[in-house]
């Protein structure tokens, strides 16, 4: 596991990297999932990197994680807190 924030027995959290573009693409493009994410219009891998390099800045609303499986270290899903 790798820059665990938070952990559970089958899961962990750790800090969004420019390398979860994807994740974060296809959560925000899934149909079930993007309502959650307050978003009506589609996003691309690139649009993506570009939005994780403004994560995590004094002030912001919430906090984004990546949710890992922990057997693995892949990354599942994101959650923001």
């Amino acid at each position: 596991m790798q820059n665990v924030f938070m952990a559970g027995e089958t899961i962990f959290l750790r800090a969004v990297e420019p390398e979860d573009a994807p994740i974060l693409a296809a959560c925000n493009n899934h149909p079930e999932v993007r309502v959650s994410f307050f978003t009506h219009t589609p996003t691309s891998v690139a649009v993506q990197r570009k939005r994780i390099e403004t994560f995590y800045q004094p002030g912001a609303d919430y906090i984004p994680f990546v949710v890992c499986a922990k057997d693995t270290g892949e990354g599942l899903s994101l959650i923001h807190i």
